[in-house]
């Protein structure tokens, strides 16, 4: 009788024992998803510093598009599904990474390419005052991508970024008077944009102002000030060597 009467006492200790095993188990994989999702959101951290850094001044001058693709080659612990999935998460909490959301839906990092999605998480990033978003949101009019083509609404849009000192959009204001796109074309006004822009390190903008400059937009012709650029914006990026041997013996005979 005596026996009969300890085993449900076993069985209640071994189920305890189960148990405190499952909840230990249940906190040790909480813990390591918190780990992750806190290496996630601080090394998000960095790349949304990277990002938005690009069109002010003083930012790196590298495209959108390799900023991301560097990121990734140095944090190679980190798909890109998962830092999308993040990214997105955090994106509904903060609008700092809307834009960032929109990059990632519009060049499929981590997910399909969505024009629309991109667009919605652009104009977020506009509406918070965030001047890479309303370039992008001035781009998207421009050309139509995930929305209707408005020429109207992409210049309010240039303005609105140019109101926050985007590179970007000085460079695009200057193809707007370039073209006449919802201005009266005016080369002039151009090259100014232009040469605002290159002053803040914006690439296109380097480059559109050497093309002005070798094909008299707003200025008399000037080879010697054009070659010197695409010289300098070379250099810059190390790719020297990628410049015709012609144009170098023209720039140095002057």
């Amino acid at each position: 009788m005596s026996f009969g009467r300890k085993w449900p006492e076993i069985q209640i200790t071994n189920n305890r024992t189960e148990q405190n095993m499952n909840n230990n188990n249940i906190i040790k994989n909480n813990e390591a998803n918190l780990s992750e999702k806190n290496d996630v959101e601080n090394a998000l951290k960095e790349l949304l510093q990277q990002f938005s850094s690009i069109t002010q001044p003083g930012g790196k001058n590298e495209h959108l598009l390799k900023c991301v693709q560097h990121w990734f080659s140095q944090h190679k612990e980190f798909t890109e599904t998962q830092v999308f999935e993040h990214l997105e998460r955090v994106a509904y909490r903060n609008y700092d990474y809307a834009c960032l959301l929109g990059f990632f839906y519009e060049e499929s990092f981590g997910t399909i390419s969505d024009p629309q999605q991109a667009f919605i998480w652009y104009l977020r990033a506009a509406e918070h005052n965030d001047s890479l978003g309303q370039n992008q949101v001035g781009d998207k009019f421009l050309n139509g991508y995930g929305t209707e083509m408005s020429h109207e609404k992409a210049f309010y849009w240039y303005q609105k970024a140019l109101d926050n000192n985007c590179s970007s959009a000085k460079h695009n204001l200057g193809i707007c008077y370039r073209f006449g796109i919802h201005v009266k074309k005016n080369d002039r006004h151009a090259l100014y944009w232009y040469s605002k822009s290159a002053e803040m390190g914006d690439e296109l903008g380097k480059r559109a102002l050497a093309n002005a400059y070798l094909n008299g937009i707003g200025t008399n012709a000037d080879t010697h000030k054009s070659l010197k650029l695409l010289f300098l914006q070379a250099k810059n990026l190390g790719r020297v060597h990628s410049i015709d041997k012609t144009l170098l013996k023209i720039f140095h005979h002057h």
